[in-house]
C-alpha cells in the first residue's frame, strides 16, 4: 500500500488515533523534527516515521520502539476489538530482521560444524519467530524456545545430534567443569 501523510488520515479512526497517540508520545521525549506516513492495511497500519533524532525512539535493540509501539496499539483499541499498529523508523524492522537472519545462519553453521546446540539471547516473540523460519531453511538443524516471559530465547541443535550444552547466551558456562555441589573443597597440602 502507498504511504500517505498523517494530516490525510481523519482524525477519528483507529489510523488518526494512533497518528495523535504517536506524535503526543514524540513530543514528550523531545523530538520535534520528525514526519509520519501511514500505509492503511485492512485491520492495521503501519507508521513510518522519518526524521533526526529519532535513535531515541527505537533503543537498544528496538526494545523501545517495540513498547511504543504496543502503547500506540492499546491508545487506537481501547473501543473494542483490534487493531493493529506497525511502528518503523528509517527502516530499522528491515534492518533488524536482516541481522536476526545472518545470526541464525551463522549460528545454524556454527551447530552443524561443532556438533553443539547454541542458545541466543533472549529476544521478543516476533524476533524469535525470524530466527526460527531462517533455520527452518537450513539443513541439517532445528531451533525451538526455552526460558519464560522476556527470558525467553532460540537454542539452535544439529539435527540428530548430541544436545550438547554450548550456551552463547550465558556466556559458555556450558562448557566449564565443575565439582559437584556437595563435595568439600581439597584440603590444603602442607609444603613441609
Amino acid at each position: 500500500p502507498e504511504a500517505i501523510p498523517a494530516s490525510e488520515i481523519a482524525a477519528d479512526t483507529n489510523a488518526g488515533r494512533a497518528v495523535a497517540y504517536l506524535s503526543k508520545i514524540l513530543g514528550g521525549l523531545g523530538c520535534e523534527d520528525f514526519s509520519i506516513t501511514v500505509q492503511l492495511l485492512e485491520n492495521s497500519v503501519i507508521l513510518n516515521l522519518e526524521g533526526e533524532g529519532l535513535g531515541v525512539v527505537i533503543g537498544r535493540r528496538g526494545e523501545t520502539l517495540d513498547a511504543l509501539q504496543y502503547l500506540t496499539s492499546l491508545s487506537c483499541n481501547n473501543g473494542g476489538g483490534y487493531y493493529r499498529v506497525n511502528i518503523n523508523i528509517g527502516n530499522y524492522r528491515e534492518r533488524r530482521e536482516a541481522t536476526l537472519r545472518s545470526l541464525a545462519k551463522r549460528m545454524s553453521a556454527q551447530a552443524i560444524r561443532t556438533g553443539r546446540s547454541r542458545s541466543l539471547e533472549p529476544m521478543n516473540p516476533y524476533e524469535r519467530r525470524i530466527i526460527h523460519t531462517t533455520v527452518q531453511g537450513i539443513e541439517g538443524v532445528t531451533s525451538s524456545s526455552s526460558g519464560e516471559g522476556n527470558n525467553r530465547y532460540v537454542v539452535i541443535r544439529p539435527e540428530g545430534g548430541a544436545h550438547g550444552r554450548d550456551d552463547y547466551r550465558r556466556g559458555g558456562r556450558g562448557d566449564r567443569r565443575s565439582r559437584p555441589r556437595n563435595s568439600a573443597p581439597a584440603p590444603a597440602v602442607d609444603p613441609n
